[in-house]
């Protein structure tokens, strides 16, 4: 079963728990959340309510991407959760608010086996005498997909589509005031030119999934 993107929504307070059996409805799966998730289509109705089939509508350009910047030296946190790995930027903006970013995470959570980091050569940058490539963890269908989603990045690098909050993904490497990590909290992708970093991503998500499961059982 191909699980990709969600469609419609879902109502006030309901979301989704990943099950080792399929997928069931679960008013606790995100901690603090009061924004809605996208939702499913519901294909059979047992003891539980299975969910095993998500309509897949597609990338969708990242309007909504979390600055975040590495917490060094990166061999201090190495397998710790994500939001120990890197330190969010505040957006000031609603959308990045109400457990948007747990959210994205479970989205990420339930497709993992699906993610592979992708390096997109159209996306380098020279620095210092080396060239960064920028790596992007993310579960394409397709290589078209990664080709679309390449141009919607070309398209914030070069100034051509604006997003809401500004990603600061103009600046070159080695800038300061650049982030280091951008996380689409829409398409569920995680993007950074770091390939140590990159290396690292699942390591650090792997941890973050188990620090949502507990918040959930406590």
């Amino acid at each position: 079963m191909s699980i990709t993107r969600f469609t419609k929504k879902i109502p006030s307070k309901l979301a989704l728990t990943y099950l080792n059996d399929g997928w069931t409805q679960n008013e606790n799966l995100f901690p603090g959340s009061k924004s809605e998730d996208h939702i499913f289509v519901e294909r059979s109705i047992q003891t539980r309510r299975v969910v095993d089939e998500i309509i897949h509508i597609g990338l969708e350009r990242p309007r909504h991407i979390q600055r975040a910047r590495i917490n060094r030296p990166l061999g201090k946190f190495v397998d710790f959760p994500l939001g120990h790995a890197v330190k969010y930027d505040y957006m000031g903006n609603a959308h990045f608010e109400h457990g948007a970013l747990a959210l994205a995470l479970r989205k990420i959570q339930v497709q993992f086996m699906q993610y592979k980091t992708y390096v997109l050569d159209e996306l380098s940058e020279d620095h210092a005498g080396k060239t960064f490539n920028l790596r992007v963890f993310a579960n394409f269908d397709s290589d078209d997909d990664r080709v679309e989603y390449t141009k919607y990045l070309l398209d914030v690098r070069n100034g051509t589509f604006y997003m809401e909050e500004n990603a600061y993904f103009k600046l070159n490497v080695g800038d300061q005031d650049r982030p280091d990590v951008w996380f689409d909290i829409i398409n569920g992708f995680i993007f950074s030119f770091d390939k140590q970093f990159m290396t690292r991503l699942p390591g650090h998500l792997k941890a973050s999934f188990e620090m949502l499961d507990e918040q959930v059982e406590a």
